[in-house]
């Protein structure tokens, strides 16, 4: 290992060794931090489905869950540098077994985005043109070296799912302030 002095904060763009280790300590409060939010959204959310009844989901519903999922998972393995394919070898298991595994998460995250998506419409939660245009601007921004970036970000499929979150944030907000109030 490199010694930890202001040559190493340097190679990784910060003045010196001890706005490094701040730097390290603030990203390190802020992912607990988010952590916490996440888990309270959770639970948060897996309360109000046990006091919720249901109808039978629709199949199509679970399985778009299911897919989302999938993707994610894809998604995921290559940011971390990993081979879907050498995953699948390593877990001795095939794309449908996988995803047959997600059968009761999508039925959980489908039960969620329904209670999310009733609760904006019983509190009228909407999105401001100018709050989806910031999103999305911010979005370009984050992924500005991304291939394609723009056309991706003008894609109405993309943009309806981008003010979908934006809602479920503003419930989830909602949500977070009445419960801990």
């Amino acid at each position: 290992l490199p010694p930890l002095d202001d040559a190493l904060a340097a190679k990784v763009g910060q003045p010196n060794l001890a706005e490094l280790k701040e730097l390290i300590k603030k990203n390190l409060e802020a992912e607990k931090k988010q952590k916490e939010e996440r888990r309270l959204e959770v639970e948060i959310i897996r309360t109000l489905a046990r006091q919720s009844s249901f109808d039978e989901l629709p199949p199509v519903l679970v399985e778009s869950e299911k897919r989302k999922m999938f993707a994610e998972l894809k998604a995921s393995l290559e940011e971390r540098g990993l081979n879907f394919d050498q995953y699948l070898q390593d877990i001795k298991k095939t794309p449908e077994e996988v995803a047959k595994g997600f059968e009761e998460g999508a039925a959980e995250r489908a039960k969620s985005a329904l209670l999310l998506r009733q609760i904006a419409k019983q509190e009228n939660i909407l999105n401001t043109e100018e709050e989806l245009t910031d999103e999305l601007t911010r979005l370009k921004e984050m992924y500005k070296n991304a291939p394609n970036i723009e056309e991706r970000l003008n894609d109405p499929a993309l943009i309806d799912f981008v003010a979908s979150n934006l809602i479920n944030s503003k419930v989830m907000q909602m949500l977070r302030k009445e419960m801990t109030s």
